[in-house]
């Protein structure tokens, strides 16, 4: 075995706790460098908008600090949606838990991006869920996907973002 797809979600341990993870981004630190030590790669999933509204920036710094440590080969990128029946949909409904607009969204994935220093590191954010579809080396793309992030914020409005994952499909 040498390439494991591992599920980081994100870098705060109170978030990983509410969504339940079972582990803390400690762990993920701790596991994921012993996988570099004995030469497994991995490529590390990440969900914007898991901390909510107002904390996606802390989340974003948070993020990128332990990626940027535990050196993933590849990360794969998505946001967070509550799908109708789930616990989250319910928190959603009953106010517990506040999810992040898409501009906020973006700009969580933007700066995250930023403070990535992995040249060697391959960015894919085309999941259906992604409502900005980028990609690229960061190496050679990461400008380029930077500026992609910085239009769609400036420009798209967050009622024009038709998400699937909002009536419940993909």
């Amino acid at each position: 075995m040498d390439d494991l797809y591992i599920s980081v979600e994100c870098g705060l341990n109170d978030v990983l706790d509410k969504l339940n993870k079972g582990y803390s981004a400690d762990e993920t630190r701790r596991q994921c460098l012993w996988l570099n030590a004995v030469g497994i790669r991995h490529c590390d999933l990440l969900m914007l908008g898991t901390a909510g509204t107002g904390r996606g920036l802390e989340c974003a710094r948070a993020s990128a600090a332990l990626e940027n440590e535990i050196r993933p080969h590849l990360i794969l990128i998505n946001t967070m949606s509550a799908f109708v029946g789930t616990r989250l949909d319910e928190e959603i409904k009953s106010g517990v838990f506040v999810p992040a607009a898409e501009k906020e969204n973006l700009e969580e994935e933007k700066a995250f991006l930023a403070e990535l220093n992995l040249p060697d590191c391959y960015f894919w954010a085309v999941h259906p869920l992604d409502s900005v579809k980028i990609e690229g080396w960061l190496r050679d793309d990461q400008q380029r996907m930077l500026d992609a992030l910085t239009w769609n914020i400036e420009h798209v409005k967050d009622h024009t973002i038709q998400r699937t994952s909002r009536v419940g499909t993909l």
